[in-house]
């Protein structure tokens, strides 16, 4: 996920793209409720 905004805004639309689909398919859902629940689950902001 964070490669994909990375590349965003690297204007790379393709990997970013390509990322996002990813991460849609892995979450069954493109929701923004269903990433934050990812990372908190992880507790990413703690890294």
């Amino acid at each position: 996920m964070l490669t994909s905004i990375a590349n965003h805004e690297l204007n790379n639309n393709l990997s970013a793209s390509e990322g996002f689909i990813k991460v849609e398919k892995m979450l069954d859902s493109n929701s923004l409720d269903s990433v934050y629940k990812l990372y908190t689950h992880w507790k990413v902001e703690e890294y």
